[in-house]
């Protein structure tokens, strides 16, 4: 079991309905929150309007929508396939001051990338340099394929600049909506004021059933089971990919999480691939609302976590005979 999940597993063992569900183990925790939650709590708590928030672009598009409430200015941090565009980040942070860097390290959402140890270390290097926080979404660290990293807490041990956030949605049940966020102490208490303005306490009955699971059944097993099933389906999804869509086409391979980023032709808009794509009887993601700043129209999302392989096939069939149609009505 991760560092992480050790803690929560703690926390929620230990959870009584008064109170905060809190403990101290090597960095502080705070439990009794969805990881969507826990974005929308850590804005509230470090960013003011106008303030400078640095993010991965594109990026998971519910953080944007979390942020956005705070009404800042997103500064954009570019991806190259699995790498993180480090002199972008330097730039900012010397340049915009930015409130706290956003960054999903592993199964980047949409492309399912994972940062390297290398550009991990390089992050904490310059958060360290220039004194701002990272919020490290780990939702994805234990759905992994192959090659597995450790969380950039894991990594933070002198200036404690990392907030880490985490869920049992991805790896356990995505209706218990049960996340954490692993910080200093200073800013635990803080967020524990904003979540108690906010709703006063989560749900005890999710986590109560959480609990009594943890108890019950060895999360590893579970875990592995998981990247299993998962990995079949991705590798389904890549195969198909390969036999259907046009050259013209490209794809991203990813080594962790639920989700594929392809990129399609400039001529090509995801929000009208979209309405051709229905037609056909398949559901995609138009890219546009994953990019912070600079907006680009010609990518879309596809997720293959939960249909069956036939299902993944059939679908990206269908999407490339679409594609296959608009690039040659474009031509």
């Amino acid at each position: 079991m991760s560092i992480s999940r050790m803690k929560v597993a703690h926390t929620i063992v230990l959870f009584t309905a008064c109170s905060v569900a809190s403990i101290a183990w090597a960095g502080d925790v705070k439990g009794k929150v969805t990881a969507q939650q826990a974005l929308s709590l850590i804005a509230k708590l470090l960013v003011r309007p106008t303030e400078a928030i640095a993010l991965e672009t594109p990026t998971y598009v519910a953080a944007i929508q979390a942020f956005e409430l705070q009404e800042p200015r997103f500064c954009g941090v570019g991806r190259s396939g699995s790498e993180l565009l480090l002199d972008n980040l330097k730039y900012l942070l010397r340049r915009q001051s930015p409130k706290f860097f956003y960054s999903v390290p592993t199964g980047h959402n949409p492309s399912g990338y994972s940062l390297s140890e290398e550009q991990r270390l390089q992050i904490i290097d310059l958060a360290t340099e220039h004194e701002t926080y990272v919020v490290s979404d780990e939702v994805y660290s234990d759905i992994e394929f192959g090659e597995t990293h450790r969380p950039l807490k894991s990594y933070d041990d002198i200036e404690d600049l990392i907030i880490s956030v985490g869920s049992f949605s991805k790896m356990l049940s995505p209706g218990l909506r049960v996340g954490w966020i692993v910080a200093k102490e200073e800013i635990i208490q803080k967020l524990v004021q904003i979540k108690q303005a906010m709703d006063l306490q989560a749900s005890s009955l999710t986590q109560v059933v959480l609990s009594l699971y943890l108890k019950e059944h060895s999360l590893d097993d579970h875990i592995a089971k998981c990247k299993d099933f998962y990995r079949g389906r991705r590798d389904v999804a890549l195969d198909a990919l390969e036999r259907y869509f046009p050259s013209e086409v490209s794809w991203s391979k990813p080594d962790a999480g639920f989700s594929l980023w392809i990129e399609l032709p400039e001529s090509i808009s995801g929000d009208v691939l979209l309405k051709d794509a229905v037609g056909a009887g398949v559901a995609i993601e138009p890219g546009e609302p994953f990019f912070p700043t600079e907006k680009h129209q010609n990518f879309i999302r596809l997720s293959y976590s939960n249909l069956e392989t036939d299902q993944i096939e059939e679908g990206i069939r269908r999407l490339a005979t679409v594609i296959k149609d608009r690039i040659s009505n474009a031509s």
